[in-house]
């Protein structure tokens, strides 16, 4: 038996630690054996998914295209799903989101290819034009929802990306430079509204001068335009959009109400070169519906909206299902929507204008009060809607040419990229 001390020291001794390890650290040990090697376990933490970007990526963009998502260059084959660190972020509640969401494909849509639209009621038989506007509409609506399955599915935000994953690099090659061909029509649509419109600017501000007055507007425009496409972000920009809708739903309503006491002669289209009208107006209406450039990061918004809107409310629905379900209800009512409008536009105005509808409907407001202000604010929109569209057209270039010279990983400096875009 032991002595009175030596059981006071038995009792003062702290009690031996268990080696043996609780099933909480035996789980904790599995978890980062399973995501890495067995020397590094002990040492690192567990790598997140390789589909996750860490990168700062920029989802709200109008214009802006997947193309590119982040402030560096990444090869086709990268996936820019959103990381933890982004889905966190958003507050904001689903239907407002959603309604952002439409506002922006809308945006994105309505253009510089609305101000065609009447004359093409002019120049082919209206029944055509309908039934391409119905066609074509509907059927870039499908195409902008197939894109946005195809992200689900493979995890990939970006067209060459995407061309690559189904055929290979050559097709992702040749995917990129189609799509820099798209966008540089849309840089040169936009300056050839800008010349056409430069006699009335010029009045406007109330500037006599004998040179040309598209020289003249085009100086302005590359001195004072031109520079914002070298910013990183152009966020600051989107109040160009806002205003263009105002402009485009206030163009419509006013042809729209100006179009019944006109007297002018009536337009006769006739069937002669039918198939080369009905090129001519597929051409135009796949420009006027185009938003495959905006609904994958849309797309993105919104899921992490609904993720954040699942978890507040304990909810066990599939975020990304219930996404897709509403990014198809606001890509139905986006076209929907458009064909509607641009039906009416079309027929009021060549109701309006007759024979002499023109293929800028701008031009036709000339000398015209009532018209003035949706004539400069469309003028405006289009002036900042250029950086939003050189800006992804030089960065695709960029990665186009890193892509060929086996360069995808080293991004050229900011003043190489001002005179590359130069």
């Amino acid at each position: 038996m032991p002595s009175k001390d030596e059981t006071q020291a038995l009792l003062a001794a702290p009690p031996p630690q268990d080696k043996t390890p609780s099933y909480h650290s035996v789980q904790i040990d599995i978890k980062q054996t399973l995501s890495l090697p067995q020397t590094l376990a002990s040492s690192r933490p567990p790598t997140p998914p390789k589909s996750m970007c860490d990168c700062e990526c920029d989802c709200e963009c109008e214009r802006g295209v997947p193309i590119v998502t982040s402030v560096h260059l990444h090869p086709p084959s990268h996936q820019t799903s959103m990381s933890p660190s982004h889905a966190a972020k958003s507050t904001t509640s689903v239907p407002v989101v959603v309604v952002m969401t439409f506002m922006t494909l809308f945006m994105s849509v309505v253009g510089a290819g609305m101000l065609s639209i009447p004359y093409l009621f002019a120049s082919t038989p209206p029944a055509v034009v309908l039934a391409s506007l119905v066609a074509v509409g509907l059927g870039m609506g499908y195409t902008a929802e197939l894109l946005v399955r195809v992200h689900i599915a493979t995890n990939l935000s970006t067209f060459n990306g995407l061309a690559h994953a189904a055929f290979g690099s050559l097709f992702s090659k040749m995917v990129s430079v189609t799509t820099i061909f798209a966008i540089l029509g849309a840089c040169v649509g936009c300056l050839e509204i800008v010349r056409d419109l430069s006699p009335f600017l010029l009045h406007l501000v109330g500037i006599e001068t004998t040179l040309d007055p598209a020289t003249v507007v085009l100086t302005v425009f590359l001195l004072g335009i031109y520079p914002l496409t070298l910013l990183k972000k152009l966020t600051a920009l989107r109040f160009s959009s806002y205003v263009g809708f105002v402009a485009s739903i206030y163009l419509v309503v006013a042809v729209s109400m100006r179009s019944r006491p006109a007297q002018v002669e009536a337009a006769h289209p006739t069937s002669a070169n039918l198939p080369l009208k009905v090129a001519h107006v597929v051409s135009v209406f796949n420009y006027a519906f185009v938003s495959h450039l905006n609904v994958i990061p849309l797309f993105v918004n919104l899921q992490v909206a609904v993720a954040a809107h699942s978890r507040r409310h304990l909810l066990s629905t599939s975020s990304t299902s219930a996404t897709l379900v509403l990014m198809q209800w606001v890509i139905l009512a986006m076209s929907v929507f458009c064909i509607g409008m641009y039906t009416i536009f079309g027929l009021h105005a060549i109701d309006l204008y007759g024979s002499a509808t023109q293929g800028n409907i701008l031009l036709n407001l000339e000398n015209d009060s009532v018209m003035e202000f949706p004539r400069v604010a469309v003028l405006v929109t289009i002036l900042f809607s250029f950086p939003l569209l050189f800006h992804p057209f030089a960065m695709l270039v960029e990665a186009f040419g890193l892509q060929l010279l086996g360069r995808d990983q080293k991004p050229l400096s900011r003043g190489a990229k001002a005179v590359a875009s130069l």
